[in-house]
């Protein structure tokens, strides 16, 4: 085992410069995560997410027991901050912020016990600026709560390694089941952490305490399961009967070498290039026998063999997930860290001291804030601009349009106007279960319905509003649209997709 003390383990981590740093890392994350918050996913995973919260939190039906349904650690905190603040659409920004503001501490806290307080900080500034968090920490969806799961997993159980306390394992084992609720295939990380177990002592005593624990949960939740739902196979039967049947998979690659279009394919090319700047720099951390390059190498290969290999058919061979970039994320933190320790280390001491210093690592931190602010106000291609609000367009920023939805939404109901969607019910049934379902008001879910217009499906909402008349193209309708998801009061006659059908009405 590659060290066998922490570098900060005689020492207390909350210190003045502990408590700098991450006032400044505390508050770049609120500025990153609420400046580049993203729209509201019509889903339906993340609809579903808050929608079973709001059954929890007002007393309503719970929607079918699926693979969505039953992710408790996603559902218990919102139904929780629904419950103490009410179920308006703008606290569904809430969880994912605050798992953002809980993975800042976590991965200081990790990145510091594990090398020093220039890594953890950088690692910290990658990992938050990240594009792909912005979207992953805008969104209720399983890997803004995986993240913070996995991260006090892995705080624990390095943890563990120094102080050789039981407890510590036993929390660790907890945290993974919790990161389990979330995401099931964050079990992929298990084969990994009993290596660490095993090599840490060469003895099979830790192993079999942390699997035994993980075992023994997920033993009281199959029997709770098999209780209460009747599925005799559990979480697990549950899963397979909704998930592992669904024909997303029938159209990526087949074969063993189709398994590898993942990471080549249909990997995004900054996801591409972040994967090379890892691979180079775990390489070379492994080379020079820097501290933790070995355990954090066995993690990630832990779970990206899993990942990569584990199919739900083998003739043909099928992947169980889809090749989604969204699936790399819970590795960003652990990737940032030894990104960013290869190239402290990789640079003589006096090339790279002055960017570790405290008050310049904070105005660095300002500098990538004023940084976001420049770019976001320069023309973009939309590739880009996908990922932000322009700082011109700071009126379609999700915050104010949320505000602006439910006032739509009232206007709607008041003024009876139907509410629709066309060629999709996506966008209709986000605007169903959360702008207008609303106990607060005495309105619940509607059913929705559709119609054909020419070589388009109209889907509405029965009940609300005067009747659809789709041979009147003046009528005013609510419209919900899905990319990004918005909501717009205009006749039927001029909505964009429409335009075959009423031409120039």
């Amino acid at each position: 085992m590659s060290g066998n003390t922490l570098y900060a383990s005689t020492t207390s981590f909350v210190k003045k410069e502990d408590a700098l740093l991450l006032t400044v890392l505390i508050g770049f994350t609120i500025f990153v995560r609420l400046y580049l918050l993203q729209m509201i996913n019509v889903g339906p995973d993340e609809i579903d997410y808050w929608f079973s919260a709001k059954q929890l939190a007002t007393g309503g039906q719970y929607p079918e027991i699926m693979h969505r349904t039953i992710r408790w650690t996603i559902i218990l905190p919102v139904a929780f901050f629904q419950l103490l603040l009410g179920n308006h659409p703008i606290w569904y920004y809430l969880t994912p912020v605050l798992n953002s503001i809980g993975q800042t501490v976590l991965l200081y806290a990790f990145g510091r016990r594990l090398y020093d307080r220039g890594t953890a900080f950088y690692a910290v500034i990658l990992f938050t600026a990240w594009p792909y968090m912005w979207r992953t920490g805008s969104q209720i969806r399983p890997a803004i709560f995986s993240l913070t799961c996995v991260l006090g997993t892995l705080y624990l159980l390095f943890l563990f390694l120094e102080k050789e306390r039981r407890r510590f394992l036993l929390i660790s084992a907890v945290m993974l089941f919790l990161a389990y609720q979330s995401k099931i295939t964050n079990l992929y990380f298990v084969p990994g952490i009993l290596i660490l177990l095993w090599r840490s002592k060469r003895r099979a005593a830790e192993p079999l305490f942390y699997a035994g624990s993980l075992f023994g949960l997920y033993l009281a939740e199959h029997i709770g399961y098999w209780i209460f739902t009747g599925s005799r196979m559990g979480r697990l039967g549950i899963i397979a009967s909704h998930h592992l049947t669904s024909d997303f998979a029938e159209a990526l690659p087949g074969g063993v070498l189709g398994l590898f279009a993942r990471y080549t394919e249909y990997m995004e090319f900054p996801w591409k290039l972040l994967f090379l700047i890892f691979i180079a720099s775990t390489v070379y951390l492994l080379a020079k026998r820097k501290p933790w390059a070995v355990e954090l190498t066995i993690l990630h290969a832990s779970f990206f063999f899993f990942l990569t290999f584990m199919v739900k058919s083998i003739d043909p061979i099928k992947p169980v997930e889809s090749f989604l970039d969204r699936y790399y994320i819970v590795n960003l933190p652990t990737m940032s860290l030894m990104i960013v320790y290869a190239l402290k280390t990789l640079f003589p001491d006096r090339m790279v001291r002055v960017f570790f210093e405290k008050r310049t690592a904070a105005g660095i931190s300002g500098g990538i804030a004023f940084l976001i602010l420049a770019v976001t106000a320069l023309p973009m291609p939309s590739t880009v601009i996908r990922f932000y609000t322009p700082l011109a367009e700071m009126d379609q920023h999700p915050i104010p349009k949320t505000f602006e939805f439910m006032s739509l939404m009232e206007t709607a109901v008041e003024e009876q106007l139907p509410i629709i969607s066309v060629d999709t019910p996506k966008p209709l049934d986000t605007a169903n279960r959360v702008f207008y379902d609303s106990p607060a008001q005495g309105r619940t879910m509607l059913m929705m319905s559709s119609i054909e217009l020419g070589s388009h499906s109209i889907y509405f909402l029965e009940g609300q509003g005067r009747p659809l008349n789709p041979d009147d193209p003046s009528q005013k309708v609510l419209w919900c649209d899905r990319f990004n998801f918005d909501m717009r009061i205009l006749p039927i006659g001029g909505i964009p997709a429409l335009a075959d059908v009423y031409g120039d009405s």
